[in-house]
């Protein structure tokens, strides 16, 4: 039961030591073209449609990233937003 702790012990203490990086939030109002075509590609949203981004927000975490990506369209079906 020591060794569990004292590993437990030593696990914590590398996180607080900064070692082990998961990147910046990267956060805007108004994205880039790549961050779009990014948002397009994951989402598999229809490359046809027309979109007006109105937020995107990356976060990233070394193991899984998460992209939240707000926009509007003159679409009226969500069947056509995605492919």
């Amino acid at each position: 039961m020591d060794i569990f702790k004292i590993i437990c012990l030593l696990f914590f203490a590398i996180l607080q030591t900064g070692c082990i990086e998961f990147g910046d939030a990267i956060e805007t109002t108004s994205p880039s073209k790549l961050q779009l075509e990014s948002c397009r590609s994951v989402m598999f949203l229809n490359p046809e449609i027309n979109i007006t981004p109105l937020g995107f927000k990356l976060m990233t975490s070394g193991i899984d990233n998460a992209i939240w990506f707000k926009f509007k369209t003159h679409n009226i079906s969500i069947l056509n937003i995605f492919d």
